[in-house]
């Protein structure tokens, strides 16, 4: 997944989950608390919500 074009890299230790994630730009959509609530919740530091930003833009073409 992170090949794909504006997908970008979240490193473990920057979100604080327990593994590297990958936030793909093409999948946007609302997602409710009630489904969040079991899962772990990362956080996103600027720089990287820059980098996603980045990649939504690119992604719908903004």
């Amino acid at each position: 997944m992170l090949v794909i074009p504006g997908n970008v890299l979240v490193p473990s230790d920057a979100s604080g989950l327990g593994k590297d994630s990958v936030a793909v730009v093409s999948q946007l959509g609302p997602v409710s608390r009630e489904y969040l609530d079991p899962y772990p919740v990362g956080r996103v530091p600027s720089y990287l919500l820059t980098r996603i930003a980045a990649g939504v833009r690119l992604a719908t073409g903004i």
